[in-house]
């Protein structure tokens, strides 16, 4: 375009929004938000309006960037609802909607990994089945490191332990703010509709996090694993999952960087079955929507 940076809107009005804007500014011209939640319309975010996607056909744009995990049904809503073309629909990578690195702050990567090996310890001390989930296994255990351009820890818990589990974290709370001069707070979330074996209204995971949102610190997601004989489900908001139960059943010791987690016992068969056969190739670009056995909620 001549050196001109093209005009976007972004779609989420969130944090995930504003880390797009953020991170992307060498690249687009920002002019506003756009979000479906009609309590956010009418305000200024980070300088920007906030508009209804209603209101999409009255704005000059060249893209829509999508930071939500919404990102299929979005694209269903803008295409379908305001004949918006999918040439210009970009559905970003994770990375790009995160408020930070690992790989562009060493603070935060030793933090996140001082963090992973005391919940470990912490929830085998108290017989919470678990293992490490997601980036963060795949990061352990393809590279031997926190995948550079992620922002937080995975674990993956039985959710008939979801009490305990519960009780624990929120034991740790006081420590978590000793050892990190942040106070912490445990958020709970619920499943909006049935998956398989999660029934609607179970909680879904938990997530520990710094209690003042400003504050950029690694927070940490626990994934209900819910299991009925073969299989295991869990839901994110905006689909389910579905994996073999003996993931959580067969577990193992795993050392990473002097501290011992648990990892499934057939760390490449899991992987390869959530994340594709390439699960070996890094991809910075990743998001959502290239998980291999995921179901969008529609």
């Amino acid at each position: 375009m001549n050196g001109v940076k093209p005009i976007a809107v972004i779609f989420g009005a969130s944090q995930s929004g504003l880390s797009a804007k953020h991170n992307l500014s060498h690249e687009y011209c920002f002019s506003a938000f756009i979000d479906n939640d009609p309590n956010k319309a009418g305000m200024l975010l980070d300088g920007l309006p906030v508009h209804n996607a209603s209101a999409l056909p009255k704005l000059k744009f060249d893209q829509v960037l999508i930071a939500s995990e919404f990102a299929e049904q979005i694209c269903h809503q803008l295409t379908h609802e305001y004949q918006v073309p999918s040439s210009q629909l970009i559905s970003l990578a994770a990375r790009d909607i995160k408020p930070f690195h690992f790989g562009d702050d060493e603070d935060k990567k030793a933090q996140a990994e001082r963090m992973l090996g005391f919940l470990s310890e912490k929830l085998q001390s108290v017989g919470i089945t678990f293992y490490v989930d997601a980036g963060t296994l795949l990061g352990i255990y393809r590279d031997d490191a926190l995948i550079p351009w992620d922002d937080d820890l995975d674990f993956a818990v039985d959710a008939s332990e979801s009490e305990p589990l519960a009780d624990c974290l929120n034991g740790l709370l006081p420590e978590l703010t000793s050892i990190t001069g942040y106070p912490w707070r445990l958020v709970s979330h619920r499943a909006e509709r049935a998956y398989g074996a999660v029934p609607q209204g179970s909680v879904r995971g938990y997530k520990l996090q710094v209690a003042d949102e400003s504050t950029s610190f690694p927070m940490v997601d626990f994934f209900l694993k819910y299991i009925d004989g073969d299989v295991m489900d869990y839901v994110l908001a905006s689909r389910g999952i579905r994996m073999p139960s003996c993931f959580m059943k067969e577990r193992k010791a795993h050392s990473f960087h002097g501290q011992i987690i648990m990892i499934p016992s057939d760390t490449e068969s899991y992987l390869a079955q959530h994340y594709g056969a390439d699960w070996k190739t890094p991809k910075q670009a990743w998001n959502l929507s290239m998980l291999d056995n995921a179901e969008v909620f529609s």
